[in-house]
């Protein structure tokens, strides 16, 4: 069984917490985590009173999550999502997008799967952060095991390429936040002292001086607007 390969996406402040922040209850309603891992947020939504489903390539995950009882099938989905239309509603592709090769296509894809009036929940990292900037800057563009440059992603993202992608898929923005970078990832003890504490919510206010610059990842809600464009373009 292979470790979990994203063990900090589960902090206060990470993508995945804010992401469930404005998920609401699901009163018995259907939900899909595509991209589902070891099915943490499964699990969260499932304690929501949401009916939730996940799909991931993996099949080591994929069998950890089925051990635990959690509704998980193996599905490559680098061409698209399933073809069923009016299935759920609610689809979350939480830090999945970066990874495609036509993040386009799995978004028309998952336009079909929604009821009417259902949700669907975006992460992406800011490719446009004030780190990356800097390091442009200086001529320097390394990729890493985690971070905006992990080595598994395929496309990058700013925020109005982000914003332009979803409307080009056939939705509309309902709400869109953003999050810091993740000091106490990398400096744990910052929450052990008062001024440590201060440092990580100053941190946090960052990204609201400004988006495009300063977040580190995009967090969006948005909705299906009538029919979405089934045919493929990549970005």
């Amino acid at each position: 069984m292979t470790p979990d390969r994203y063990p900090r996406k589960w902090g206060a402040r990470s993508s995945h917490h804010i992401a469930l922040s404005l998920i609401g209850l699901g009163q018995g309603r259907r939900a899909l985590d595509v991209g589902c891992g070891r099915g943490h947020l499964l699990e969260e939504l499932n304690s929501r009173d949401w009916k939730s489903s996940g799909i991931d390539n993996d099949a080591s995950d994929v069998a950890n999550c089925i051990a635990r009882g959690l509704d998980v099938a193996e599905f490559d989905i680098s061409d698209g999502l399933p073809t069923a239309s009016g299935t759920f509603d609610l689809v979350v592709l939480a830090d999945v997008l970066e990874h495609l090769r036509d993040p386009l296509r799995v978004l028309r894809s998952a336009h079909r799967l929604l009821n009417p009036g259902a949700t669907i929940v975006v992460s992406v990292p800011n490719v446009a952060h004030a780190s990356v900037r800097v390091q442009l800057l200086f001529g320097r563009f390394r990729y890493s095991a985690r971070g905006i440059f992990d080595r598994t992603h395929l496309k990058f993202f700013t925020k109005r390429t982000l914003m332009e992608l979803l409307t080009d898929a056939g939705f509309k923005i309902d709400q869109r936040t953003a999050t810091a970078v993740p000091l106490e990832n990398v400096w744990p003890q910052l929450n052990q002292s008062r001024f440590g504490r201060i440092v990580l919510k100053v941190n946090d206010w960052l990204p609201s001086l400004w988006a495009g610059g300063l977040a580190y990842q995009f967090v969006v809600v948005a909705s299906p607007l009538g029919e979405s464009d089934d045919s493929s373009g990549s970005v």
